[in-house]
């Protein structure tokens, strides 16, 4: 009798070279690039924490102006009267500030120019010397922004999986900032090396996140190999599954029918930590509209979208009639309660459990009910609870963001 194949044959989880290829090539460049901007950063940040000092080596004197003052209105600038309407979004200023998370609070900033006219002795550009004199006690410093908390949750996580891999992490990649611009590349190659390990373009990742299913349907989409720890590498990888919804029957139904997820901690888990970090970071660059990116996760969800398209018309629902679906399951039956934008519309259908894993398998396969919004996104992805109904998981729909 011929083996089992994959129905998905890109997927070779069986192969250690498949897993080794991506641990050393797509993950480990990512973590490279992101350790490489990170130490940049902080080198750059500790470069221009003394502005007088800076200002006196014309090179950190001509890189401290571009961060600062790179786009400004220049008649902001000569009144020293510097607001958040003078620094367009487009400008080197303003990525340094909102994206990267540099710059000076505008009252120092506008206390740095009122005190240069003082000491300016006219004339075309900027003199140095009176602008070190006028930056005594400044310095540059970090400024909140969203997107480099992100890169730093990023830098931690995949790191935690290097470890739970059990591999070596590289070297970070160096970056050489002798410009504003050469920071704005570095981060770019983060991004880009990043937007690489989503599912829509990584095999491992989209095996990773497909893991989030019933075991039947695993076992059809990927042969009864995918819980044999003796055959399947990834287990030596740090993965790790457990159930996480069960019909509630009899123990050995219990175990054959469960939906089951990445046990926390594991591999699996920290890699759908990372995936949903990277849409975070997609998510906020798409607000900032400062780059051209489309939206990463929406480009997953429609290339998939015709199979939720069939489980909302089987459920009698339109995409705007759910915001979260409360799955609990007890004696073989399944109660959805849906929950709408309005917290006042709510719906309760109740399913066989088969009923249930036969309609719903494909987009939990997928991803398009589970992952499709994470804690990282500021909602939970799946939300177990336990009540007299038995364990309820929460499924939030990606349309929602």
């Amino acid at each position: 009798m011929a083996e089992c194949q994959p129905k998905i044959p890109e997927v070779n989880y069986r192969n250690e070279d498949w897993w080794r290829e991506f641990f050393i090539k797509p993950f480990t460049e990512f973590y490279s690039t992101v350790s490489g901007f990170i130490y940049a950063r902080r080198v750059l940040l500790g470069s221009l924490s003394n502005l007088q000092q800076a200002f006196n080596d014309p090179k950190y004197g001509a890189l401290a102006l571009e961060i600062l003052l790179g786009g400004v209105n220049p008649d902001c600038v000569a009144k020293a009267s510097v607001d958040e309407n003078c620094i367009p979004g487009n400008s080197m200023a303003s990525f340094y500030r909102r994206i990267l998370g540099i710059g000076l609070d505008l009252d120092s900033l506008n206390r740095l120019l009122n005190t240069y006219r003082y000491y300016a002795a006219g004339g075309q550009g900027y003199d140095y010397n009176a602008l070190s004199k006028a930056s005594s006690g400044i310095g540059v410093k970090e400024l909140k922004s969203r997107v480099t908390d992100i890169v730093n949750e990023l830098y931690s996580t995949v790191s935690s999986i290097l470890s739970t891999a059990n591999i070596n992490p590289p070297e970070p990649k160096r970056y050489a900032v002798n410009g504003a611009r050469d920071l704005v590349d570095a981060f770019i190659e983060v991004y880009n090396s990043g937007m690489k390990l989503l599912p829509l373009y990584n095999q491992v990742t989209f095996f990773t996140q497909s893991l989030i299913a019933p075991k039947p349907y695993l076992k059809l989409m990927y042969c009864d190999d995918i819980f044999n720890e003796s055959v399947n590498p990834m287990y030596r990888y740090g993965f790790r599954l457990s159930d996480i919804l069960t019909p509630g029957l009899n123990e050995e139904l219990n175990r054959e029918w469960a939906i089951v997820g990445h046990k926390e901690g594991s591999t699996g888990d920290l890699i759908m930590k990372l995936l949903s970090s990277l849409y975070q970071l997609n998510i906020e660059l798409v607000k900032s509209k400062i780059f051209n990116v489309d939206n990463e996760l929406m480009k997953y969800i429609n290339n998939y979208r015709q199979y939720l398209d069939v489980l909302l018309t089987k459920l009698g629902l339109k995409p705007e009639d759910i915001y979260w679906i409360d799955v609990s399951s007890n004696n073989g039956k399944v109660e959805l309660d849906i929950m709408g934008r309005d917290v006042r519309s709510e719906r309760r259908i109740v399913v066989d459990y088969l009923e249930f894993v036969t309609d719903f398998s494909p987009s939990l396969f997928l991803g398009l009910l589970d992952f499709a919004l994470s804690s990282s996104l500021g909602l939970l992805t799946i939300e177990m609870r336990t009540s007299v109904r038995g364990v309820t998981l929460r499924l939030y729909v990606p349309w929602v963001i």
